[in-house]
């Protein structure tokens, strides 16, 4: 009988570690920031494959706030503007890191992130990483981008030389 009960206990144990919906989210903000990252010597069929599948990661209704007045909002609109980012940086890699999950409720959980790019090409300024609110929702079990803003620019880490 103890074995059973060790065994339960277990059980939740490693249900709560490797499946809990905390963890769910941080995979999805991977799997997001891997789809809007532009690789080099894309091409056009893959760069559409990308944007179905980073819009498969967005409600219809998502919005992204850059600032007070600007923001793109919709599916479609949202992915567009992400397939852009090679326009202007070229190839690019797009990185999450600080980031801070919480769960509102079943439904619905907030994120605190840094987000970075970091362009391929010689030449090219990455832009300043940006400190982000996102915000996703759960539908039919999968966790979706619903909005998302940026709190602010970042100053990014200089190095210092001679040390």
């Amino acid at each position: 009988m103890a074995a059973i009960a060790i065994a339960a206990v277990a059980a939740v144990a490693v249900r709560s570690i490797f499946w809990s919906d905390a963890r769910l989210v941080r995979r999805q903000l991977g799997a997001m920031a891997n789809a809007a990252s532009a690789p080099a010597n894309e091409s056009e069929i893959d760069r559409v494959a990308r944007a179905a599948r980073l819009s498969r990661m967005m409600t219809d209704g998502v919005i992204i706030r850059q600032g007070a007045s600007s923001f793109v909002g919709g599916r479609q609109a949202v992915a567009g503007w992400v397939l852009q980012g090679v326009t202007e940086f070229g190839p690019f890699k797009v990185a999450l890191s600080d980031q801070r999950v919480s769960l509102e409720d079943a439904r619905t959980a907030t994120v605190f992130a840094t987000v970075s790019l970091a362009p391929d090409k010689l030449g090219i300024s990455p832009p300043d990483p940006r400190q982000v609110h996102v915000t996703l929702t759960k539908v039919d079990g999968e966790w979706l981008l619903s909005a998302a803003e940026v709190l602010r620019v970042l100053e990014p880490a200089r190095s210092v030389e001679g040390q």
